[in-house]
């Protein structure tokens, strides 16, 4: 599941706690919370947008990312599975 691997760098887990916290940012609100380049964060949310967590709109010039509820609940569909597998080998 690529989302477990998208959210395994700590710049995407805090991006996507960012977007949980705060709903919908604009990428250079996003990028200027981080001591890493803009081009840096934008391969970061290139990568979680392919793992299904966030999705972008494009208004004007502005590139606005918000969490993907869909990909989001994929991981709690595959965690729920994992549980019910495990409480029925206990």
């Amino acid at each position: 599941m690529l989302a477990f691997s998208a959210l395994a760098d700590p710049t995407r887990l805090r991006i996507v706690e960012m977007l949980g916290n705060e709903g919908q940012l604009a990428a250079n609100q996003i990028s200027k919370r981080f001591f890493i380049s803009p081009p840096a964060i934008s391969q970061h949310l290139k990568v979680l947008r392919e793992a299904n967590l966030i999705h972008m709109e494009i208004k004007a010039q502005q590139r606005l990312y918000a969490l993907n509820p869909d990909g989001l609940l994929e991981i709690e569909n595959w965690i729920a599975r994992v549980k019910l597998s495990a409480a029925l080998n206990s």
